[in-house]
């Protein structure tokens, strides 16, 4: 199947989800381009309405929006970064992207606010033990957002990655453990956050079951059989 035809059954079965639990707001899908070629994201973007797209890699993406724009693909299409973001990468990240999802200092908003940044950012939280996940450990999240406040930063969420799993139980306690968070953070500061971005293309479902509106699926999509 191609990409186009991935990413509408995909919807479909986002659709089919909402209904079984009851879920009447909107579910984003941030289509993750990070192991796919200019040619496949192409095809896509040609043949489906894609909304929101996101990279991992700074220098990726330069490569990947220079091409699709000379194509006048990317019009309409929020753009997301989703890796760590290195100080010296933060004046292209303005210029690149719509959302922010891996905020997990205090230096890297402070940067780019100092720059005038005016897209969305989340606060990336490591909900699982695996050491290769990046993130502010969950007990640290509530004064972290006091920081935040204090400075006068506004993001607009959180997003999380569950550990690399078959084990369901571990995976929906992640999530579960996310929305958690945003619930304490709102009733603690009296805001609203906008945004709960976790579940990939192995976990979604469980992702829409605790409560995300935002999924980042990349190899569903862009699968080669």
């Amino acid at each position: 199947m191609k990409p186009s035809e991935n990413y509408l059954s995909l919807l479909e079965e986002i659709d089919k989800l909402k209904s079984l639990y009851s879920i009447n707001y909107d579910i984003e899908v941030v289509v993750v381009t990070k192991y796919s070629s200019v040619e496949e994201i192409e095809d896509l973007l040609k043949n489906s309405k894609v909304k929101h797209i996101g990279e991992n890699r700074v220098q990726e993406a330069e490569k990947k929006f220079s091409y699709l724009s000379s194509k006048n693909l990317l019009e309409g299409v929020k753009k997301h970064m989703l890796g760590p973001i290195q100080s010296n990468k933060i004046n292209k990240v303005i210029k690149l992207f719509d959302f922010v999802h891996s905020i997990e200092n205090l230096k890297i908003p402070e940067e780019l606010l100092k720059r005038n940044y005016q897209g969305e950012m989340l606060v990336e939280v490591k909900t699982s033990e695996e050491v290769t996940k990046h993130g502010i450990p969950p007990t640290l999240v509530i004064d972290f957002f006091g920081n935040l406040i204090s400075k006068g930063i506004t993001v607009s969420g959180l997003m999380t990655m569950a550990p690399l799993t078959n084990d369901e139980i571990k995976i929906s306690k992640c999530f579960e453990t996310l929305r958690k968070l945003k619930e304490k953070v709102e009733n603690e500061y009296k805001i609203k956050l906008k945004y709960l971005s976790m579940g990939m293309s192995n976990d979604y479902k469980i992702a829409i079951k605790e409560g995300a509106n935002v999924l980042r699926i990349g190899s569903l999509i862009f699968r080669k059989k």
